[in-house]
């Protein structure tokens, strides 16, 4: 089983295309691969791995953590189908401020590979949606950063998103002030 990585839709960010074996009992994915992660230089040692279930219309997002705590993030959508969102929060990059969107789904066996400064968020898109991430540093409470899901001029395509407190209570784009450089200095 082999797993690709291919650049993505912005600088530093990297499309995952996993393995996927399916038989008579169901299937079988590999999320990640020490030795070709190692041979492109991106991380191999992942501080935390967590799980969100989230039904039809929630919004997740835009998250990141902060200096320093910033994190390299691995997503992956395990069931369901969610429309992924980043926005390039580094202020040096040729794509500061701009958005991509990429559809997970269970049966695409795709990941996103994501470095700090670049926040993330998702729509679900199917009445169960359960999406996995593989994180460099720990959660750092204190350090819990990101823009609102609606200031960034994505098309999410949902009236009346349901979308946490938190979420809601973030900085607009336009007022984030951003730590973050392409280089991972802030």
């Amino acid at each position: 089983m082999t797993v690709d990585i291919q650049p993505w839709a912005l600088p530093g960010c990297w499309l995952v295309r996993t393995a996927l074996h399916r038989d008579a009992r169901g299937t079988f994915r590999k999320l990640f691969q020490r030795s070709l992660f190692a041979e492109h230089g991106f991380p191999v040692d992942w501080g935390e791995q967590f799980f969100t279930l989230s039904g039809r219309d929630v919004i997740r997002g835009l998250h990141l953590q902060l200096p320093p705590s910033g994190q390299w993030k691995l997503v992956s959508c395990l069931t369901g189908s969610v429309l992924d969102a980043v926005v390039d929060l580094r202020v040096d990059s040729p794509t500061y401020g701009e958005h991509a969107t990429q559809a997970l789904t269970q049966d695409a066996n795709e990941a996103l590979l994501l470095p700090p400064g670049v926040a993330h968020g998702f729509l679900a898109t199917a009445d169960s949606c359960l999406m996995a991430y593989s994180v460099t540093a720990e959660h750092d409470g204190a350090r819990d950063g990101g823009v609102r899901w609606d200031s960034a001029d994505i098309t999410w395509p949902v009236s009346g998103p349901v979308i946490s407190t938190r979420d809601a209570a973030l900085p607009r784009l336009e007022d984030f002030v951003s730590p973050f450089t392409m280089s991972g200095g802030s």
